[in-house]
C-alpha cells in the first residue's frame, strides 16, 4: 500500500474512533445525570407551570416547543420559533422550553413527552389541538395553522 492510502486509511480510523468516543461519553453523561433527563426520572414535582398559560389570558393560539438546548433537531428549530415569535407577535404566542432542565422536568411529565422536540399546537383557551414530533419547517407550521383555522399570514395582515 503506498503512502497516500495509508495516511487516508489512518485518518479515517482516526476519525471514526473520535466519533465512538464522543458519543461513548454523550451516553456515560447521560446515564451519570438520569436527574436532568425527563424520561428517566420519576420526578412528583408540581406541574404548576403551563407555558401556555399567558395565551391563555389573552386569547391567543400557542405552539409550544418541548426540547432541549442540546437536541441538534431543536437546534435547527430555533431560528424557526424565533422567526415566528416576531413575526406574529399578537397573533400567535410562540414558547420553547427546555425539558431537559432539572426545572422543566414537570412539564416533560405533564406533557407526557418521550421523545425531542414536540410542536404543540394549543387554542385561545389553552386546549391542545395538535402535536408533531421531530423537526417541523416554517412551511409546514404556517400549512398546520391554517389547516386548524389559523391562516397566520391573512391574519398578520388584518391586524395591521
Amino acid at each position: 500500500m503506498n503512502d497516500k492510502k495509508k495516511k487516508k486509511k489512518t485518518f479515517l480510523i482516526l476519525t471514526i474512533t473520535a466519533y465512538v468516543v464522543l458519543a461513548g461519553i454523550m451516553i456515560y453523561r447521560a446515564q451519570q445525570s438520569p436527574g436532568t433527563c425527563p424520561f428517566v426520572s420519576q420526578s412528583n414535582a408540581p406541574t404548576s407551570i403551563v407555558p401556555v398559560t399567558k395565551a391563555k389570558e389573552i386569547k391567543l393560539p400557542a405552539l409550544l416547543e418541548l426540547g432541549s438546548k442540546h437536541c441538534v433537531p431543536c437546534q435547527m428549530m430555533e431560528p424557526i420559533l424565533t422567526k415566528l415569535k416576531k413575526e406574529y407577535t399578537g397573533i400567535i404566542k410562540v414558547s420553547f422550553v427546555d425539558v431537559w432542565l432539572k426545572e422543566n422536568i414537570a412539564i416533560g411529565e405533564k406533557y407526557k413527552i418521550n421523545s425531542i422536540p414536540v410542536q404543540i399546537f394549543f387554542d385561545g383557551e389553552g386546549k391542545e389541538l395538535w402535536r408533531h414530533t421531530g423537526y417541523f419547517s416554517e412551511e409546514e407550521i404556517l400549512k398546520k395553522w391554517k389547516e386548524l383555522g389559523y391562516d397566520l399570514p391573512a391574519l398578520k395582515k388584518t391586524k395591521k
